[in-house]
Parts: C-alpha cells; structure tokens; sequence
C-alpha cells in the first residue's frame, strides 16, 4: 500500500530496519490471502527498499493448505537470496514465521489450525533451512513463532537460537529469552514463601513457557504458588496468546475470592491505561472477582519483585 511519496520519504529519512508482512512471495496466493485486488507482487517492493539501502525483518503468517509446504519453501529461499552481503546496504535479514491465529468471528470454512503433526513438519522444514542460512551466511535468518512448538509439543530451543532476538515483538524466542533471564535472577529467590494464596495469570502458550520457571520458583521458596492458563472466551479458545486475554476470560475462568491475590502480565492490558482488549478496567475485573490485582512487566526479576515485595 506504498506510494510513490512513501518511498520518497522511507529514503529521504532513511528509515531502516523496516518491518515487512510478506506470508508468500506468489503474487497470486499473496493476492488472494490479503483479499485485494490489486497487484500483490511483493518481491519487487523489498527489492525496492532494499535498493534504498533498507535492512527488512518479514514475517510469514502460516495457514494450513494456503502458504505451507512448497509455497512455505519457495518464501522462505526467496528471502534467503536477499540477504545483504554486509550489514551497510540492504537487504532482507531475518524472517518470522508465525501459526494462523482464528478467532471464534472469523468466517472463512477453509481456514482451520495447523495438527500437531503439521506443526512438526513445518518445524523441520524450517530447521532445514536454518542449518543451510548458517552454512552460507552465518545466521539462521528464519525463525519460527514459540507457538509452532507449543503445537507440535515440542521442547523450546536455546536462547542462543535466536541470535540476537530480532523477531522478539513477532512472538519469537519470547519463552527462550524468559528462562534464559530467569536463571541469571533465579538466586533472588526469598527462602520463604509468600503469606498469601497467590495465583499467576497467563494464556496457554505462557504456561508452556512459564512452568519450568514456577516449578523451581517453588522449589526454591517452599511456596504452592499456582500458574492458571486461562482459556479465551473472548476471541475463541484457539486464541492462546496470553496478551490477548481480556478482562471477560477472568470474569469467564475465575471464582470470585477464590485467591488472595492475582499477578497478571503487562501485556494483558493497553500501553498506558489499565484497560484490557474488551474495554473492561483492572479496577472493575478486580472489584467483581473480589481480588487484588498485581500488574508486572513481562521478565522474570519483576514477576519475582510483585510475588515477594
């Protein structure tokens, strides 16, 4: 949706790294999956910017029976080939590949969720391209969502996998970088439990993440502070992001009184206003479930810092 002005400014500015949604580089699929009906020829428009010295980070929305498979590999070997000889010109260096996500409103029959067994395979495929980036140019260049693990029910990888985190804000290496944080604040730990009954809120692809960490938590205060995966009713159970819980899903999910006190994730609610997604305030959700609510950054130190201060 550039015009000719946008790309004069990206320049005059020198905007760069620039983050780009490409899910295919077939001008007709890519077409059709973005439900346009002009031309969807992305390639000529990275090969623009990049031209004009921008580094690109894109991302890849997977669906099942759209853009996986042969048009997954094609994307991905596409992107692969534009990447810069050196970081001081342009090209494409890193790209996101992240699972569909359906909310209960969405209407298209042909959309559906990757199986277990699907999520594996796209794994594999990416992992087979990892190993040959790192063979050519030294990085891994793609990188798949957390959630494709969570899926497939695999382990998460190493934080080292994930270079320097450069599609952390697309949802990946989120769990890595979380246990990596917490062993370096693991020793912070108070040797007493908290004096309350304490129950951590997180979405069912943060429980993957986050139940390693409070298990040794734990352990380590002699504490039974409990981690509650919460399921959506708001958007649809198949919405497992915790940042897209809203107020309504812990109405849905929680007993009034039924903890001393609730820890929730910043990222739960708006930037600059306790507010969550359905308009609903952390007042308001604290009043009728008949509990405190703490709000902490999403790291380890300050989930440790609102449990025990």
């Amino acid at each position: 949706n550039l015009k000719e002005e946008d790309y004069q400014r990206i320049g005059q500015l020198h905007l760069s790294p620039l983050y780009v949604s490409v899910h295919t580089v077939d001008p007709q699929l890519r077409q059709e999956m973005l439900g346009i009906k002009k031309s969807a020829a992305i390639v000529a428009v990275l090969q623009r910017l990049i031209d004009m010295g921008c580094l690109l980070h894109t991302q890849i929305v997977l669906c099942p029976g759209f853009n996986d498979g042969a048009k997954l590999q094609e994307t991905m070997d596409v992107l692969s080939s534009l990447y810069p000889r050196d970081y001081t010109c342009g090209g494409v260096i890193s790209a996101a590949v992240v699972p569909v996500g359906l909310t209960k409103f969405q209407k298209n029959p042909a959309m559906r969720l990757f199986t277990p067994s699907e999520a594996g395979s796209v794994l594999d495929m990416i992992e087979d391209k990892q190993r040959q980036c790192r063979s050519i140019f030294g990085s891994s260049f793609v990188f798949p969502a957390d959630e494709l693990y969570v899926k497939a029910e695999r382990p998460f990888p190493d934080a080292e996998v994930y270079e320097d985190f450069p599609q952390l804000e697309n949802g990946i290496g989120m769990a890595a970088l979380f246990r990596q944080e917490y062993q370096l604040c693991k020793d912070n730990i108070p040797a007493a439990p908290p004096k309350e009954k304490l129950a951590i809120i997180t979405g069912v692809n943060g429980r993957a993440a986050l139940a390693p960490c409070i298990r040794d938590l734990n352990l380590r205060c002699g504490g039974d502070i409990e981690l509650l995966a919460v399921k959506n009713s708001f958007y649809g159970p198949a919405v497992t992001a915790t940042g897209l819980l809203t107020g309504s899903c812990l109405l849905n999910a929680l007993t009034p009184g039924s903890y001393d006190r609730l820890l929730l994730p910043a990222n739960m609610l708006k930037f600059d206003e306790d507010i969550f997604l359905d308009d609903l305030t952390l007042a308001e959700v604290s009043q009728k479930l008949q509990m405190p609510i703490t709000v902490a950054d999403c790291s380890p130190q300050a989930m440790i810092d609102a449990i025990f201060k």
